[in-house]
């Protein structure tokens, strides 16, 4: 079973009523897109292959990938990052129920 598939039926094991917060490295890129309510505006420009499964697993989720919804400086946004060839990423994403925003204030990397 791939970890997306397992990850979804533990999604579904937790029922409707309980809240749900997952946090973990994905590996992925999710990019950004305006007006969405799994990816907000402030992410990466690009989107990968773990990236792509991950916002397709939250859309049949109903879950939000909170880091893309709140603007902050790069030092703040990124998490890995390879300064020999320029590269940085957002890697590690707090998700929850979409029916949480209103409690999330925040979510950036400190290091």
């Amino acid at each position: 079973m791939s970890f997306f598939a397992k990850l979804n039926e533990e999604k579904v094991k937790s029922g409707s009523g309980r809240q749900l917060v997952l946090m973990k490295d994905m590996n992925g890129r999710t990019g950004r897109k305006t007006g969405d309510t799994v990816v907000g505006n402030f992410g990466e420009d690009r989107v990968k292959d773990n990236g792509e499964r991950l916002i397709e697993l939250c859309t049949h989720t109903s879950l939000t990938i909170w880091h893309g919804f709140f603007n902050h400086k790069n030092i703040h946004k990124y998490i890995w990052e390879q300064h020999t060839k320029n590269l940085k990423s957002i890697i590690d994403y707090i998700k929850t129920k979409q029916d949480l925003k209103l409690k999330i204030q925040d979510v950036r990397a400190y290091k």
